[in-house]
């Protein structure tokens, strides 16, 4: 059985360069737009648009993770999982702090519960 090949065309024009990918086609206007659009589109096999930068980004990241044998990819996904720890943190520790003024307030009133002290609380938020 044969396997298919991905239709790829490249093409010289008078204002820069035209890629073609299957049925998508891209527009580039140098050299550098054009590698860095035949990375995304055709080896990461990225076919929706995405604006210049954000390829760019992509690329970057790519280049950066083959040169540190993926080192930077695990530490952000490491990071990333520290970053969801730190937010169920966050939230504990605000839904404690609420708790807290909520009996202070109490205890300041003589042990009867403030009317306000719900929207003193929205206020502080």
């Amino acid at each position: 059985m044969e396997k298919e090949l991905k239709k790829i065309k490249l093409q010289t024009l008078k204002n820069g360069y035209s890629l073609a990918v299957g049925e998508h086609e891209y527009m580039y206007f140098n050299l550098g737009e054009l590698v860095e659009g035949f990375l995304y589109h055709v080896a990461f096999e990225e076919a929706s648009y995405i604006n210049k930068n954000e390829m760019r980004k992509y690329v970057e990241a790519a280049v950066a993770w083959r040169a540190d044998g993926g080192e930077t990819a695990k530490k952000m996904l490491e990071l990333e999982e520290e970053k969801e720890r730190l937010k169920s943190t966050i939230l504990t520790n605000n839904n404690v702090i609420k708790r807290l003024k909520d009996k202070i307030s109490f205890l300041q009133n003589g042990g009867k519960k403030s009317k306000t002290s719900d929207v003193e609380d929205d206020e502080d938020e």
